[in-house]
């Protein structure tokens, strides 16, 4: 997990890694733990700057925790349309049919898989990006998968 200041901003994204330090803050048990909540939750407040934080479980975090937070932004997949401009990104193709069928995609799928394609020699087709970018989206806990025929 990382940390980084500037002059304007605070951003860490070891949200995550707090919550499971005190096995979530709603269920701190031990003082020290309570203790350990309670100073994170007053440098939140008396923070100088803005500080932003990530996480992927944002279920996991004490109601008391999300009140210091102004903001709280969900990322949600990408539209079909926003897709096919990764598609282009990414890989300097027309973007197949296919791509409209994988429901889900975000910009990290589209780069873990350009990045796989650099390991492996040639030049690769559309359909073999689709059987990647499928097999990410299989990766996924909890992802949605249609069933069809």
């Amino acid at each position: 997990a990382g940390r980084r200041c500037s002059i304007s901003s605070c951003f860490s994204n070891a949200v995550t890694a707090w919550s499971s330090q005190t096995r979530g803050w709603g269920s701190a048990c031990a003082s020290w733990e309570v203790t350990q909540v309670n100073e994170l939750l007053t440098q939140f407040d008396d923070h100088p700057l803005p500080f932003i934080a990530a996480t992927n479980h944002a279920a996991k975090l004490d109601p008391a925790a999300l009140r210091r937070f102004v903001f709280k932004l969900d990322f949600k997949a990408m539209s079909q349309a926003k897709a096919a401009k990764a598609w282009v990104h990414f890989f300097k193709l027309e973007p197949p049919r296919e791509l409209a069928e994988l429901e889900g995609l975000t910009p990290g799928d589209f780069a873990v898989v350009a990045r796989q394609m650099r390991f492996s020699k040639g030049k690769h087709t559309s359909a073999e990006i689709v059987t990647a970018l499928h097999a990410e989206l299989d990766a996924k806990p909890g992802a949605f998968r249609r069933a069809g025929f």
